[in-house]
């Protein structure tokens, strides 16, 4: 390889990983962000999570969060769960919730919601969450 292609080569790769970084639209809420979230626990995913939204809610320093769900199966699921940590933008260990989908009886390819709370949201810029979900046969 010729010298004079290792800029070109190098803001082939700068564009095509600008490309991959989730960007918020001006409309949505200050503080949602969806970003680095992944499933640590995927044996054989049942269930996919399709986004979340969060907030702080300063009168009692708490984040809300709120997210959706999928079915992948091709079969009904009960007592459907998602266990969670929650992570600010440094790392910092902000809780483990778990939280059952609604409606927790989920037919195939259906989705359900799913909300929980999180003290000591003071500060946080961005939430990064590590889930697995639970099912009951």
């Amino acid at each position: 390889m010729k010298r004079r292609n290792v800029p070109l080569l190098l803001l082939i790769l700068m564009l095509l990983l600008t490309a991959c970084v989730p960007i918020s639209s001006s409309n949505q809420p200050r503080y949602t962000h969806d970003t680095a979230v992944h499933n640590t626990k995927a044996n054989g995913l049942n269930l996919e999570l399709l986004g979340f939204t969060w907030f702080y809610q300063k009168e009692f320093d708490q984040i809300q969060v709120v997210g959706t769900a999928r079915n992948l199966t091709g079969r009904y699921l009960q007592a459907c769960r998602i266990i969670i940590n929650a992570y600010d933008q440094d790392r910092r260990f902000l809780g483990r919730k778990e939280s059952f989908l609604r409606p927790t009886y989920l037919p195939p390819d259906k989705k359900a919601k799913f909300d929980f709370s999180l003290e000591d949201g003071h500060g946080v810029k961005n939430l990064h969450l590590e889930y697995y979900f639970k099912t009951q046969s």
